[in-house]
């Protein structure tokens, strides 16, 4: 988390200067809008990165001299607690800092769909059956121990419904991220 952490500052960094670092007269948009791609294809990888710390599993080739080393470790509870407020803080909280209005008035670029493309791909990927399987896996090698899907869920729809709390709405970007939720019954879990 700490690695993707730093990397975002670096990329807010970037965002601000993009129209002035690719600025060419009598050019087009065309370099603002691939250097655009690429901050939000980094940012894209920093979360896949941190995703892959829920339900997580550390393998680790061994012999069979090794008799106190496990080949397959799971992702210890608070790590992976630690990447769902990672992500609810970075990704499922609007990343306001990749919105850039110019972008799509003078680059054509649709941020809106760039950006929710990001979001839906890593909560389909949490919400994955695979995902679901390691965790009961998990559950049932390491009991309480393990950071088991009722609680995964809960700390998820912390995050995704954050800002009903307090009252305030929902802008675009947190609808769309509902929308892909709403088959799910966080409740039920």
């Amino acid at each position: 988390m700490l690695a993707g952490t730093y990397g975002i500052k670096n990329l807010k960094l970037i965002m601000p200067a993009i129209m002035k670092w690719t600025y060419e007269p009598n050019k087009g948009y065309d370099k603002a809008v691939d250097l655009y791609q690429n901050v939000l294809g980094q940012f894209s990888l920093y979360m896949g990165h941190i995703a892959t710390n829920i339900a997580g599993i550390y393998s680790t080739p061994i012999s069979v001299e090794q008799t106190d080393v496990k080949a397959v470790e799971y992702v210890p509870k608070d790590i992976q607690k630690k990447a769902v407020t990672f992500l609810n803080k970075e990704l499922f909280a609007t990343p306001t800092w990749l919105v850039d209005k110019q972008m799509t008035e003078k680059g054509g670029f649709n941020t809106f769909n760039a950006i929710s493309r990001i979001q839906n791909g890593v909560l389909n990927r949490l919400l994955s059956a695979r995902t679901f399987d390691k965790m009961m896996n998990n559950e049932r090698m390491n009991g309480a121990k393990a950071y088991k899907t009722d609680e995964f869920f809960r700390d998820l729809q912390k995050g995704i419904w954050s800002d009903l709390n307090g009252g305030k709405k929902p802008d675009s970007y947190q609808r769309a991220l509902k929308d892909v939720c709403e088959c799910i019954d966080f409740d039920a879990r």
